[in-house]
């Protein structure tokens, strides 16, 4: 049985991408590292932002996974019918075989071996477009977060902002989620696979 994987899966995987791709994202425990060895912030800003709330709870975040979970419920439904018509197909030729020749019975099997062989790559194929739009769609998302980001950090004067997920403790940091969050509603208010 193929495993699905959830939005709020997909976008904690996409995280680590997202922090790594970021000039003023970071993991903290780095830059705070380099901190502790010069013993000041030398009068910095820092703040953090929960990456995982955004690509969820945004209205372009919820809109893809709506979009998503509906797909994959449709592409569910779709093999469970070819699955259901395959079972009783091959109880037909299990019937079959009884009154055929044995390479009667093998070319019969083979041929429905092929058939079954076929839907499966055909699921695959559907699955694997359903992933790679998603992640195109998930990309944009990304993009619109960071420039968001970007531009709040810039306006802010902040010398780095972390993932809210990096953090233990940051003294004097400002959480700038639900800034970026109405921001990125604005801009971006949905978001579609297609």
């Amino acid at each position: 049985m193929t495993r699905f994987l959830t939005f709020r899966s997909v976008c904690v995987m996409l995280l680590g991408t997202f922090i790594l791709s970021m000039g003023t994202i970071a993991p903290a425990h780095a830059f705070l590292d380099g901190m502790k060895k010069d013993g000041a912030t030398g009068g910095q800003k820092f703040a953090v932002v929960n990456v995982a709330r955004l690509m969820a709870d945004s209205k372009a975040g919820k809109a893809l996974n709506a979009e998503l979970q509906s797909e994959l419920k449709a592409l569910k439904a779709e093999n469970d019918e070819k699955e259901t018509a395959l079972v009783k197909e091959n109880d037909q030729i299990s019937a079959q075989v009884r009154s055929l020749s044995s390479s009667e019975a093998k070319a019969l099997r083979e041929k429905f071996a092929a058939k079954v062989n076929k839907l499966k790559e055909e699921a695959q194929a559907k699955r694997k477009d359903i992933d790679e739009r998603s992640s195109k769609a998930l990309i944009t998302l990304r993009d619109s977060i960071l420039k968001i980001l970007k531009k709040v950090s810039d306006e802010k004067g902040y010398s780095a902002v972390f993932a809210q997920q990096s953090v233990v403790l940051l003294d004097g940091g400002i959480n700038l989620t639900d800034e970026v969050l109405k921001q990125l509603n604005k801009d971006l208010p949905t978001l579609s696979m297609k």
